[in-house]
């Protein structure tokens, strides 16, 4: 639940967080192995009833935006045909320090604006490293 919280803090202020104070990036540093190589992040979002049409709307303008980024890997949203409320986001990043910079981009704070406006209880963000 504090994570959800501080995930919610993020979607609410965006890149106003200092790196190091961030949640999301604190969470996902303690997770890696090393934050030096690629990584995974599936990033749970609940749209509000009646909000799909504008979350997609800015999802999409996020995903053809993030793809240009030098350090993605894949950014793809995927909806969930049996709950219609939900969306997963997933990520791949060369590095940690792409996704910081990822963050800081206009058009993932306005997709963060938008998320923090339809979705409800914040998202359940999940960080996954390869196998060596």
């Amino acid at each position: 639940m504090k994570y959800l919280v501080a995930a919610m803090l993020v979607f609410a202020c965006g890149p106003m967080f200092a790196e190091d104070d961030n949640p999301i990036i604190k969470d996902i540093r303690t997770k890696l192995k090393d934050p030096t190589k690629p990584f995974t992040i599936m990033v749970t979002f609940k749209v509000k009833a009646g909000k799909n049409a504008e979350f997609e709307k800015s999802a999409k303008n996020a995903q053809t935006e993030t793809a240009k980024e030098k350090g993605n890997v894949t950014y793809l949203f995927n909806h969930d045909p049996d709950h219609p409320e939900t969306y997963v986001l997933y990520e791949r990043w060369k590095n940690l320090d792409s996704l910081i910079e990822h963050l800081k981009l206009k058009h993932t704070v306005d997709f963060l604006k938008v998320a923090g406006e339809t979705t409800e209880g914040g998202p359940k963000v999940k960080t996954y490293h390869a196998v060596d």
